[in-house]
C-alpha cells in the first residue's frame, strides 16, 4: 500500500548515514509496484537499495528466499546508488521490473532495459553500466494515493470510466501497443477527454 512506501521511505531516510545499502523483504505480488514507487520516493541515492522476496516460503525446502536475501545483501554491498529489485540472481532497475511468472524462481523480467548484474557465487557480474549519482539524496513522501489503474480490453464500454470520476484523482490507462485507443463504436478516446474536463 502506498502507506507502507511512506514508512519504508522515512526508514531510510532516518538511517541513510549509518549504512552503506539497505534490503527490503518483501511479497512477491506487488514488489514491483514498491520497487516503482521507492525509485521516484528516493532519488539520487549513493547507496544500494535492494528489495526481494521469494516464491516459496523460506520455511518450505525447495524455498528461493535463502538465496535471495544473500543475494540481495551482497549487491546492497555494492557502491551501485538507487533501487533495485534483486531476484533469482539478476539485479533489475526498480523502475523496470514487472513480475511476468507465478510459479518458476525467475518470476521477474526487466521491460525495455537491460538487466544491471547477475550475482552468481557471491560475485556480482555487471551487465550494464550505472553511473553514481553527483546530487544528494531526495526523500519525496508526498503521494495521491487516489489513483485508478485501468487497462483497456475488447468490448470495454465508455460508461465503465463513470465510476471513476468522482472516486479517483488520476487514472492510468494501459492502452493497446504504443498507446492506441479506440475511438470507434466504443469511443474510450471521447470518454477520456470527458474525465480529464472534469478535472481527473
Amino acid at each position: 500500500q502506498p502507506e507502507c512506501w511512506i514508512e519504508m521511505a522515512k526508514a531510510i531516510e532516518e538511517h541513510y548515514n549509518e549504512y552503506d545499502g539497505f534490503v527490503i523483504t518483501h511479497g512477491t505480488d506487488t514488489m514491483a509496484y514498491t520497487s516503482a514507487a521507492l525509485s521516484y520516493m528516493l532519488q539520487h541515492s549513493k547507496k544500494p537499495i535492494a528489495i526481494t522476496g521469494s516464491q516459496i516460503p523460506i520455511s518450505f525446502s525447495k524455498t528461493d528466499a535463502k538465496r535471495n536475501i544473500a543475494d540481495a545483501i551482497r549487491f546492497a554491498c555494492e557502491e551501485t546508488g538507487g533501487v533495485y529489485v534483486v531476484f533469482d540472481g539478476r539485479v533489475i532497475q526498480g523502475t523496470r521490473a514487472i513480475k511476468l511468472r507465478t510459479k518458476s524462481y525467475d518470476a521477474f523480467e526487466s521491460i525495455n532495459y537491460p538487466y544491471v548484474a547477475s550475482i552468481h557465487d557471491n560475485t556480482v557480474e555487471y551487465t550494464k553500466s550505472v553511473g553514481s549519482s553527483k546530487e544528494e539524496l531526495t526523500v519525496n513522501t508526498s503521494l495521491c494515493t487516489d489513483v485508478a489503474v485501468v487497462k483497456l480490453f475488447p468490448g470495454i464500454k465508455p460508461e465503465f470510466f463513470d465510476g471513476l470520476k468522482d472516486v479517483y484523482q488520476g487514472v492510468v490507462v494501459e492502452s493497446y501497443g504504443s498507446g492506441g485507443i479506440p475511438f470507434q463504436v466504443r469511443n474510450i478516446l471521447a470518454k477520456l477527454i470527458e474525465l480529464t474536463n472534469h478535472g481527473v
